[in-house]
């Protein structure tokens, strides 16, 4: 899908920056404010030079640059797109404020816990949901509140409920491609959840480890990229993508909590594995990482089709047996038990 030019503002009229510099920054907030969507095609090279009064040449390299830094992906004869791979970081990113490096998803929950979470306070977390994750909270002496989903993602009526009921310290949550329903959330339903964070003073941390799983075009909302990290916690993980016992992940989050995040994790564990952060990290200039395995994603795909037909026949059970390792969640927080397991 092209963007309509008359809704591209012009570059800002910055007389420190070059024109090629200026289309680069304007391109650039807009992909992470997801006004530019993964899978969006840009405005041709014609179109936008006519439309901004520049050269092609100047639109050419600011496209490439944009490349070479992992915003956009050329497609030879059909133009520049916005990729996929780093749109869930892009998106969540405000500023020119980069996540970060940690260790695993589950691993960073738990600093997150040490850091916010004391004794007797309240986590909603998703009913089902992943009981390995969920457990550190537990760990730390939180009272675990499930929070049901129908087919069409979470119950927003029941969280309002909880919330009143349970003023609790933490929402964790899957915006996109909740394990295990597969529902993400649209841009009403993360709209209204930030504004229950906002009345009832809770953080949310986004755990955006499928992300990367989606089909192109695929219309996931992230609550960082709407909250700009004002509450928001955003997590991500290569795990999914590039080796699942790779461990390393990261976290977009605003200044503060990055330095007791950090702070947290060398005291705790003093660092984590350079080696395998280093096979993550790398330079913008030298490109983004790969993009997800077709045939990891399509399974993935498949995968969700058939947990959400399964739901409509039997929610319950479906969850329940078809996927050992998760567990629902008393939603008052009495009981926490392990799902079924099938046979091999």
């Amino acid at each position: 899908m092209s963007v309509p030019l008359m809704h591209i503002p012009a570059p800002h009229d910055t007389a420190s920056l070059t024109l090629v510099e200026q289309l680069v920054q304007w391109a650039r907030r807009r992909i992470e404010e997801r006004v530019f969507r993964p899978g969006m095609r840009m405005p041709s090279i014609r179109k936008l030079a006519l439309d901004k009064g520049v050269s092609r040449f100047t639109v050419v390299e600011a496209y490439e640059r944009l490349v070479a830094q992992g915003y956009l992906e050329s497609r030879r004869g059909s133009g520049f797109f916005v990729r996929e791979r780093l749109a869930g970081a892009a998106g969540a990113a405000v500023a020119d404020l980069r996540p970060a490096v940690q260790a695993s998803a589950p691993a960073t929950i738990d600093l997150i816990s040490r850091i916010y979470v004391k004794p007797g306070d309240s986590v909603i977390v998703g009913d089902p949901a992943w009981f390995q994750m969920f457990g550190r909270f537990a760990s730390q002496g939180a009272r675990l509140i499930g929070m049901p989903y129908t087919p069409d993602g979470p119950d927003l009526d029941a969280l309002e409920s909880l919330v009143q009921t349970w003023r609790p310290k933490m929402l964790v949550i899957n915006s996109v491609l909740q394990n295990p329903t597969g529902t993400s959330l649209t841009a009403a339903q993360a709209f209204r959840i930030l504004r229950l964070a906002e009345a009832y003073d809770f953080i949310v941390v986004e755990d955006d480890i499928y992300g990367d799983l989606c089909p192109p075009g695929y219309p996931g909302t992230r609550l960082a990229s709407l909250d700009q990290l004002k509450r928001v916690i955003y997590l991500g993980s290569f795990s999914k993508t590039l080796a699942p016992n790779l461990r390393v992940g990261f976290i977009a989050c605003a200044p503060e909590v990055a330095k007791a995040v950090s702070d947290q994790k060398m005291l705790v564990g003093m660092t984590s594995p350079e080696l395998n952060e280093r096979g993550v990290v790398q330079d913008p200039d030298r490109g983004p990482l790969p993009a997800p395995c077709g045939a990891v994603a399509g399974a993935a795909r498949r995968r969700a089709r058939k947990i959400r037909a399964d739901a409509g026949k039997d929610r319950a059970e479906a969850l329940s047996d078809a996927h050992g390792g998760h567990v629902r969640v008393g939603r008052h927080g009495r009981r926490c038990r392990r799902a079924r397991r099938r046979g091999p």
